[in-house]
């Protein structure tokens, strides 16, 4: 903008005046020159060094993204690969559902693959199995089962190496696959399809898993659903941190509701413990940069969903602008998570570090010009400056008759002014100092007594919390540590030096780590207070538990001064603590063995709750005796052995020397032992030599084994001794606790108490199958069901059955020749041939009346073919009456007169005792009248049940017969099959 003429004229005039205000003369080159020079070369460097930030953060950020993206796409499409082979072997049928065989292909991948964590599948028939990562320091595999033999309940086994189960490690509980979210997600979407990502209560990570639906071999119907649990690990992590971005740049993922699902710092991404332990949002992360990051892209997109392209931002964060790269990340299968690169602008300087020097050598150009300048000035004001200097030492010194004479410029003029007033004043406020310096002597000595007494007062509050005090410079590595911290351990003042490494190598070697990076997170102002519990060594040599707090001092540059804290002595609580929680565990313990007691077989709930037992108390074996009245002996009926234990029993279980199972305690073996037991005194040793010298037997046996320490607790049930419950550990001794005694003691209730019952319920069990048969051999089953389920009156209208009647001719003469007893015998032998064919031909045999036998087909379960069946029943039952008996005079006598007819019925049972299932009606009343007006070794047919036999047999008409009650009917011979 060019200037007025005007306005330069007057300012020339100005310029030209006698007297120069002190302000033009020093401002005004100095703000023109210096501002000109110092903006236009600022301009010029900030202008180039933007660019080169750009353009080289731009070319980093797509680098690194690319990197991201590549790795993420081989991280998650893994899975799929893993679903595509178990699809091929659950389709060729290489899966044994109820073995566990086949997860040998499971297993390889999780052997390959260490982020995934599981591999399985499960079918529409609720079958599931499985390979998965077992919670062990060892990183053993294991293999899930769930089908009907396993009552639907999910076991996990441990696997060898050729995939085959060994041991069995945890029963889940009834498991359903079909009812599981990655099943139900595959078959609704008929498509592979990724979970949302949750965090693993097993494994304490992220978690996310993908499904496949299987289809059958035709492609029509889905079968089943083979699923991969993916672990976003720390192998996703170290992959982000060994990224090259920048020197302070940081790299994280997050889904699309902001969750944290990996980062390139070592920050958590998790919050809470065991089941609520959840998924971090970004926004609520340990990074400051991470969380302002996420902040700026809600407030810039406002719903993470939105963005749908590489969007780039940037902001300001601790005074340095960060350049946000957003990238997101999607697969055909659901995957929709977002990558974030934050690079600091810092990190990329360079560029203007050289423009920098172009501007420093601007400025000192500037510079040498306003020193000129200045120079030129100072000879102006140097003679009055000097003389106004010369008086005011002469005022300093005491002489306080000072004037100065006023110069022609303003300011000198109105400031040697102002300096002849102020001497006149210092005269008067000498005088009023030196008053005020007697009453302020006064007050010093009021406060100092006061501050005294403060002290005083502070160490008899710190005496008498039982707290002591610890002071550390960190700069110098200094510290101090009051009585009270060492006498908490044991020591005098005097024996403990206040040194770091004094207390420091007192910690537990457990509570080092944690300390050290406590005290570190305090002092890089991560924490705002410094507090940890912590273990040392006291002077006997057991620890104690320490609870320290502490708070830090720094300097304007952040760095730590100082450091000052208390330690308390919190052992007692410490122990209250775990007793509680050990009596929670214990409590926590015995409801599961409860549990598994009502719930599972019981031979099977013994071993859960063996192995329970031996795990809980920290012992190598755990074993359940069970004592014989009858041959006063106890016997091992069950055990269990912990895997990495010395081996008790050998390879060779079928040696009585080395198999436990069925080991016999008797008077004669284990003497003293068994006399132990017997009494209900039980057996605790903590070592071999509290054994009395007589049980030398009982020494060379648990030398035998390597057995360390023993203890047997009696069971007792009903003032009975039923066995016992033991546990022992192999070449290393221990003391055993009284709770661990009362704990076994209450179990061994629990096991006898169950075992008892189900003596109980199987002898029940007997008695009611007895019952049961009994009942079977009188009713028809249909019948007995239906008097179990509604005792009555039961009678049932059938339209359309056929009856037999048969009756021996012969028998009552036969019966006056015959001894009593051979008579029943024949009877019987000849009725029990019957019961068979009544068996064979599936007939329903409804009583006998002496010599006479009655049959029908046709219920009590309706049939089509009742009429030949009672047909074929009576033909051979001719043939049958002549096989019972080798004596001729016997076989000759017998005969045998049959009647048969087909109609309708009424069955049923009637009476309160002694029931029998019997039929009603006029069909009974003829078939019985066909009977007895044949001829003996003939069978007489009713016309009805001609009709529906006379194309498959062959008849003989005999005519019509007088029968009683109805008059003349037509009958029939039956003859044979045509």
């Amino acid at each position: 903008m060019l200037l007025d003429r005007s306005f330069l004229r007057k300012l020339i005039q100005k310029l030209k005046l006698t007297q120069y205000s002190l302000s033009v003369v020093l401002l005004v080159p100095f703000l023109l020159l210096i501002t000109g020079t110092v903006g236009l070369v600022g301009y010029l460097s900030f202008r180039n060094g933007q660019e080169a930030v750009n353009q080289l953060s731009s070319q980093l950020q797509r680098e690194i993204l690319a990197r991201i993206e590549r790795e993420l796409s081989a991280y998650f499409g893994a899975p799929y690969n893993i679903n595509q082979l178990s699809a091929i072997a659950f389709q060729q049928g290489e899966l044994e559902w109820e073995t566990g065989d086949g997860a040998q292909q499971f297993l390889e991948q999780l052997r390959i693959s260490p982020y995934i964590y599981a591999v399985y599948c499960g079918n529409d028939k609720g079958e599931f199995i499985g390979a998965t990562r077992l919670l062990d320091e060892q990183g053993n595999l294991g293999i899930w089962i769930a089908n009907k033999s396993t009552d639907n309940h999910l076991l996990q086994y441990r696997a060898d190496y050729f995939g085959k189960t060994n041991f069995l490690s945890l029963d889940s509980g009834v498991y359903d696959p079909r009812l599981r979210p990655w099943y139900k997600l595959a078959v609704q979407l008929e498509q592979p399809i990724w979970s949302e990502v949750y965090v693993s209560f097993s494994q304490k990570l992220p978690t996310i898993t993908a499904s496949q639906p299987i289809y059958d071999r035709l492609g029509h119907h889905i079968v089943g659903v083979c699923a991969t649990d993916v672990l976003l690990s720390n192998d996703l992590r170290d992959f982000l941190a060994r990224l090259n971005i920048g020197k302070t740049g940081k790299a994280f993922i997050i889904n699309r509701k902001g969750d944290l699902l990996a980062t390139s710092t070592d920050d958590p991404i998790t919050r809470g413990k065991g089941k609520d332990q959840k998924l971090l949002k970004a926004s609520e992360s340990y990074n400051p940069l991470i969380v302002e990051t996420s902040h700026q892209l809600i407030d810039r997109f406002g719903d993470l969903h939105k963005i749908e392209r590489s969007e780039s931002l940037d902001f300001k964060f601790e005074g340095d602008r960060q350049l946000v790269q957003v990238l997101p990340f999607q697969d055909h299968y659901g995957l929709n998570f977002l990558i974030v690169l934050v690079l600091p602008e810092s990190d990329f300087m360079a560029q203007i570090q050289r423009n920098n020097i172009w501007t420093g050598g601007l400025c000192l150009i500037a510079l040498l010009g306003a020193m000129g300048i200045g120079v030129w000035i100072s000879k102006r004001l140097t003679k009055p400056l000097e003389r106004l200097s010369k008086l005011s030492q002469d005022l300093a010194e005491g002489n306080l008759d000072q004037q100065v004479k006023v110069s022609s410029i303003k300011e000198l003029g109105v400031l040697a002014e102002s300096f002849n007033r102020m001497a006149s004043q210092l005269k008067m406020s000498f005088h009023a100092l030196e008053k005020a310096n007697t009453e302020l002597e006064r007050r010093v000595q009021d406060r100092t007594a006061a501050l005294a007494e403060s002290e005083e007062r502070w160490q008899l509050a710190i005496q008498g919390s039982h707290d002591g005090i610890w002071d550390l410079n960190p700069q110098l590595n200094e510290v101090f540590y009051s009585p009270r911290c060492k006498q908490m351990l044991g020591f005098e003042d005097w024996e403990l030096e206040n040194l770091p490494s004094s207390f420091r190598d007192r910690l537990h070697p457990d509570d080092q780590d944690i300390v050290m990076q406590a005290m570190e997170d305090h002092l890089n102002r991560k924490t705002p207070h410094f507090r940890v519990e912590f273990r040392m060594k006291s002077k006997e040599g057991h620890y104690k538990w320490i609870l320290s707090r502490g708070q830090a001092l720094w300097d304007e540059s952040g760095t730590p001064v100082r450091m000052s804290g208390s330690h308390s002595d919190i052992t007692d609580r410490k122990l209250a603590e775990e007793n509680l929680k050990r009596q929670s565990e214990r409590d926590n313990l015995v409801s599961q063995i409860s549990q598994q007691l009502l719930e599972q077989n019981v031979s099977l709930a013994i071993d859960i709750a063996l192995e329970s037992l031996m795990l809980f108390c920290e012992s190598h074996y755990a074993f359940l005796l069970k004592f014989n009245s009858t041959t006063e002996t106890f016997s091992i009926t069950h055990h269990q052995l912990y895997p990495t234990a010395y081996p008790v029993i050998p390879s060779q279980p079928n040696s009585e020397e080395s198999n436990l199972l069925g080991m016999m305690i008797s008077r004669d073996n284990l003497p003293w032992i068994y006399q132990q037991c017997r009494s209900g005194a039980g057996v605790r040793l903590e070592h071999l030599n509290d054994l009395p010298p007589a049980a030398y037997p009982e020494r060379n046996y648990l030398q035998q084994y390597q057995v360390a320490s023993l203890i047997i607790v009696p069971m007792i049930y009903q003032d009975t001794i039923a066995g016992g419950l033991g546990l022992a550990t192999f070449q290393q001794s221990r003391s055993w606790q009284d709770n661990e005694g009362q704990l076994l003691q209450l179990v061994g209730e629990m096991l006898a108490m169950a075992t008892a019952r189900r003596a109980a319920e199987e002898a029940l069990l007997q008695e009611q199958e007895k019952a049961e048969r009994l009942l079977l051999n009188v009713l028809p089953a249909p019948i007995v069901n239906r008097l179990k389920h509604n005792p009555g009156v039961i009678a049932d209208e059938f339209e359309s059955v056929s009856i037999l009647f048969a009756d021996i001719v012969g028998f009552t003469t036969l019966a006056s020749h015959l001894d009593p007893t051979a008579l029943v015998d024949l009877l019987n032998d000849i009725f029990s041939r019957f019961d068979s064919l009544t068996a064979q031909l599936k007939l329903e045999k409804i009583k006998t009346i002496g010599d006479a036998y009655m049959v029908a087909a046709g219920l009590p379960i309706p049939r089509t073919d009742h009429a030949q069946a009672i047909a074929d029943m009576a033909l051979a039952m001719q043939e049958t009456i002549l096989m019972p008996s080798t004596d001729p005079n016997v076989r000759d006598k017998l005969q045998i007169r049959i009647g048969i007819n087909t109609g309708k019925v009424v069955a049923g049972v009637i009476g309160t005792h002694k029931f029998i299932y019997d039929l009603w009606g006029d069909t009974v009343n003829v078939s019985s009248r066909m009977e007895s007006s044949g001829e003996p070794g003939r069978i007489q047919v009713a016309e009805p049940a001609y009709l529906k036999l006379k194309d498959s047999y062959q008849f003989e008409p005999r005519g019509e017969v007088a029968v009683k009650g109805k008059g003349l009917l037509k009958t029939y011979w039956l003859l044979g099959k045509q």
